[in-house]
């Protein structure tokens, strides 16, 4: 806010002036937000009255500032008072392009806030310049619900079984195709023997400082299969020759082991 050197008899009207007014009716409707508000011819006729008793006059001049590429609009409203006295504030605001609709509406709109700002009245609470921003629409309009996503996924239609028609049957009457079936896991075969062996070859294995599992897969990488699935002659013979057959597997478990 600027003002001049002196306001004192400014700032007496002012208060005398200001005893007289009331809040300006609001007399406008702003069907985009709903609301009400004060229209700029609302505010003068207010204030008019009240401020030519005690000598005083508003001036209001639109001002287009260089710096921001002719852009920005700014209102100057200035109090004045018979003595020479006198106040004055500002406020800017952007259009929503430079249309003469667009730039006319923000004009308007800041003649209002910058007299009522000035004078300190209330012209309600407003959103009417949304002209100014690009707001359009006569109505507002409530955003529609959202389903949840559990409900949107029960409203959606399953997809149908494929069919196929069954062939004999009278007009081929048409039947679900059945739901193929997950093969079951393959276990590996074992020998007869392995049951009763099991717990000796398995100790074996341990005695030479490795495990069953190990000699499995060394044993089916040399192509051999697994030791379970050997006769009993075969596991025999693996450990009894251990020493040449347990040097090639350490040597393979050390290739293979991280």
């Amino acid at each position: 806010m600027n003002t001049s050197p002196e306001i004192g008899e400014l700032a007496a009207a002012l208060a005398l002036a200001q005893g007289a007014m009331r809040n300006a009716p609001k007399d406008a409707t702003n069907p985009h937000f709903r609301s009400s508000y004060a229209s700029l011819a609302s505010i003068l006729d207010t204030i008019r009255e009240p401020l030519a008793a005690n000598e005083l006059a508003i001036v209001q001049t639109p001002e287009i500032r260089p710096e921001s590429d002719g852009r920005l609009i700014v209102m100057v409203t200035r109090l004045a008072h018979s003595s020479g006295q006198w106040i004055e504030g500002t406020v800017a605001a952007v259009p929503k392009d430079g249309s003469p609709q667009a730039v006319g509406s923000c004009i308007t709109y800041l003649r209002r806030y910058g007299v009522a700002g000035l004078i300190s009245i209330a012209a309600g609470d407003d959103d009417d310049g949304n002209a100014s921003q690009g707001n359009q629409g006569n109505q507002w309009t409530a955003p529609k619900r959202q389903p949840s996503p559990k409900r949107q996924q029960r409203s959606e239609p399953k997809p149908k079984p494929e069919e196929r028609v069954v062939l004999g049957l009278p007009g081929g009457v048409p039947r679900r195709a059945p739901k193929p079936r997950k093969p079951a896991p393959s276990k590996p075969e074992h020998h007869p023997s392995w049951e009763k062996d099991r717990p000796g070859f398995c100790a074996w294995c341990t005695s030479e400082g490795t495990n069953y599992d190990a000699v499995a897969m060394w044993a089916e990488a040399e192509g051999w299969g697994r030791p379970s699935g050997w006769p009993q002659d075969g596991r025999r013979r693996l450990r009894a020759e251990a020493g040449d057959w347990m040097e090639r597997h350490l040597i393979w478990l050390e290739k293979v082991a991280p």
